[in-house]
């Protein structure tokens, strides 16, 4: 409890600590070993449900250690090769229930009490996460050949998207999507409203992280005739952590209005880490005709994260929001310097 609400405060290292300690924790109560369905016991229906508890603290465990270990560069805790990751049977039936779901649910309803519960992102995600970490951030990782890193960028790409295939088409992400796009209609519950916008913002954050990953790979030493098609593969890659990025901030003032107050810092995470995205590639090509539309977008987040009225229960939130904003508007500013100092420079040639 200690660690979600800290991540809910946007007070990430102590959030981390507190994960040490939980994920310790839940070894200790094995709740990493799957110990199958058992029949539920009319006498006695106690274990059933102290293990179910046990086993859901494991997946929060879980899917919070793969998240701080992509957003910190730190090894995760709960490492997979010493957990059993097999799902819950009816793991799938979350979206099935979410869609007549309504909010407020009542606390003690022996029918929700029944029910898989849903995770922030996806356990399946949590799974992709950690093989995200090793094969592109892991020390052995960051000493493989470029070619290796192309192969491995090719091969995360291509399980994510098994994986988005895999999500229901009313909750399924798309990469290219704005405010006039989303799938959701008045007649759409807020719960399953929120899942899919969270599976939305999970799913870009992923092609942002793993085909940014794709500028390490150093294009200009490939000679003769391959190079070409290697370059299509890498400016693939470009476009696609491009989408992704701008696709988080087109939504993201939908996202504010939508998502509850506890959701905020994981809106601004999301929203920081497409920006330092679209903030690369004006940098590194600053003659692309979309640098000034991605400077644009940029200033539309910066204004959306200073508008959102900061809780006055979590200390100094307000000043934290101002501090991100800022740090957005300090990138459109180096963004602009960029675009200009290109444009004189070719005004100079001409």
């Amino acid at each position: 409890m200690l660690h979600v609400q800290c991540l809910l405060g946007g007070r990430w290292q102590e959030a981390e600590s507190y994960l040490s300690i939980a994920c310790r924790m839940v070894y200790t109560l094995r709740g990493h070993v799957f110990e199958g369905q058992q029949a539920p016991s009319t006498s006695d229906p106690s274990p059933n449900k102290e293990t179910r508890h046990v086993r859901n603290l494991f997946w929060l465990c879980y899917v919070s250690d793969k998240d701080l270990s992509l957003r910190t560069g730190q090894p995760p805790l709960l490492a997979d090769i010493y957990c059993d990751l097999t799902l819950p049977e009816s793991y799938l039936s979350s979206y099935t229930y979410l869609r007549g779901l309504e909010e407020p649910s009542r606390l003690g309803d022996t029918h929700l009490a029944s029910l898989t519960p849903h995770l922030w992102g996806d356990a399946q995600l949590g799974c992709l996460k950690e093989k995200i970490y090793r094969l592109l951030y892991s020390v052995h990782a960051t000493s493989d050949k470029d070619n290796r890193l192309l192969v491995h960028i090719r091969q995360l790409d291509d399980e994510i998207e098994r994986w988005r295939l895999s999500v229901p088409l009313d909750f399924r992400p798309a990469l290219s999507v704005s405010p006039d796009t989303l799938i959701v209609t008045r007649e759409t519950k807020p719960p399953q409203r929120k899942r899919y916008f969270h599976l939305l913002l999970e799913y870009w954050y992923l092609m942002i992280f793993v085909h940014t990953t794709v500028r390490r790979y150093d294009a200009h030493t490939v000679i003769g005739d391959g190079s070409h098609d290697l370059h299509s593969v890498i400016h693939s890659s470009y476009d696609l952590s491009l989408e992704a990025g701008r696709s988080t901030l087109r939504c993201l003032r939908v996202f504010t209005k939508t998502l509850s107050d506890e959701h905020l810092w994981f809106l601004i995470f999301y929203t920081t880490n497409a920006a330092i995205s679209l903030f690369l590639n004006i940098v590194i090509h600053p003659e692309e005709v979309d640098g000034q539309l991605d400077l644009e977008l940029l200033i539309s987040a910066a204004n959306t994260l200073r508008m959102v009225k900061p809780r006055g229960a979590v200390p100094d939130e307000g000043a934290r929001i101002q501090q991100h904003s800022d740090f957005i508007m300090w990138l459109v500013w180096l963004g602009s310097c960029a675009i200009t100092k290109e444009r004189e420079g070719n005004g100079h040639h001409g």
